[in-house]
């Protein structure tokens, strides 16, 4: 669950893809907002799962780049690149 206080929270709550969950609709957001969310977060367990979701097919790592310097999280997501590498 999201509570959005920051206009970049709303808007990966406005852009979310409904997915039916067990006869639930529930909005989930897309995963290049999740890992730029995870990079701001930057706990250890943070940082492992944006390498993790970096795997993701069909990632928009444009996407990506532009919301982490944005956010300013773009050398934590430089240093999850290069880690994802080794």
């Amino acid at each position: 669950m999201l509570i959005a206080t920051r206009k970049w929270e709303d808007e990966a709550v406005s852009s979310a893809v409904p997915i039916d969950f067990r006869g639930v609709i529930i909005p989930v957001i897309s995963a290049e907002y999740l890992i730029v969310m995870k990079l701001k977060a930057g706990s250890p367990r943070d940082l492992l799962d944006a390498q993790e979701l970096l795997q993701t097919e069909g990632l928009d790592m444009t996407r990506v780049e532009t919301l982490a310097k944005r956010l300013r999280v773009d050398r934590r997501l430089a240093k999850a690149k290069r880690a994802d590498m080794s």
